[in-house]
């Protein structure tokens, strides 16, 4: 992506062929919640692989949502604290 627009006045960017080209590439960027999507794709790998029982299946990510919040980060100090 050509950038040589940033080096005039923003007054002529709608004039300049780079700015053009660069804002079509931008508007058509597509927005990912990826949090969420790998969220999603990590219970759909694991859907079936620790349980088959249904109600085993609703109960993991209660008890992986009580790990987070006993355990809300990931550095040593925070995985050496008492289990409450």
């Amino acid at each position: 992506m050509d950038i040589s627009f940033l080096n005039i006045s923003p007054d002529l960017w709608d004039r300049d062929d780079s700015y053009l080209k660069s804002q079509e590439i931008f508007q058509n960027l597509r927005v990912v919640n990826d949090t969420a999507e790998r969220g999603v794709k990590l219970m759909q790998d694991f859907n079936g692989l620790l349980t088959v029982d249904e109600e085993k299946k609703q109960f993991l990510p209660h008890c992986v949502e009580d790990h987070r919040k006993q355990y809300p980060g990931c550095k040593k100090a925070t995985l050496k604290r008492k289990f409450d």
